[in-house]
């Protein structure tokens, strides 16, 4: 019955468009993990639903539910973080919306920081180093960078929520990989980011 709900409405379920619901084949040809696994882990970063509810829906216990969940993720990190690259300049440039190629045509990439909340650490260090006064809460933040047209090109390792957003794109690498003289959108909690990108 699950599986049924899934294949019908996979963007509210798994978070990919039914279009794209072939790549849980995909995923299971170059990991060799089971499909219903894939989808359990899926369906667990979507919809966050507890393990004891995804156990029911999947006929397995919660214990199952969490384990699958936890060695899943780690695998299906590494397949999939080989679609994220740094496209050629000239193909972000070919792909520029309308609305940038008046203005902005320089433009290689957009970036931001987005944090996710964890368990408040037992650790006196981590817990300062992971509260962010920004959310109130002990987090991990990350820089993400996608193209104008959308297309996600940089995500970086998980920092401490106490990090800046001008620190994070500093220490991330993230600079690094920038062409030379192209041109960085960010918001304004980029505080002196100019003298890192010139």
């Amino acid at each position: 019955m699950t599986n049924y709900f899934i294949s019908t409405n996979t963007k509210s379920y798994l978070g990919i468009l039914n279009e794209w619901y072939w790549i849980i084949d995909l995923l299971h040809a170059q990991t060799k993990i089971i499909p219903e696994h894939i989808k359990l882990t899926l369906m667990k970063i979507k919809v966050n639903d507890t393990f004891r509810r995804l156990g029911e829906q999947f006929g397995i216990s919660h214990v199952q539910a969490s384990n699958i969940f936890n060695s899943t993720v780690p695998r299906l990190a590494h397949t999939l973080k080989t679609l994220i690259y740094f496209p050629h300049p000239m193909s972000i440039r070919k792909a520029l919306p309308i609305s940038f190629r008046a203005n902005f045509s320089n433009v290689q990439s957009i970036i931001d920081c987005f944090e996710i909340q964890i368990e408040k650490p037992t650790n006196s260090v981590h817990q300062a180093l992971t509260w962010s006064e920004y959310k109130k809460y002990n987090t991990l933040k990350y820089l993400i960078s996608s193209t104008p047209d959308g297309f996600i090109n940089f995500v970086s390792t998980g920092y401490g929520g106490r990090i800046s957003d001008t620190l994070i794109t500093e220490k991330s690498g993230f600079l690094d990989i920038l062409p030379d003289e192209c041109d960085v959108m960010a918001d304004r909690g980029f505080k002196q980011i100019q003298k890192y990108v010139k």
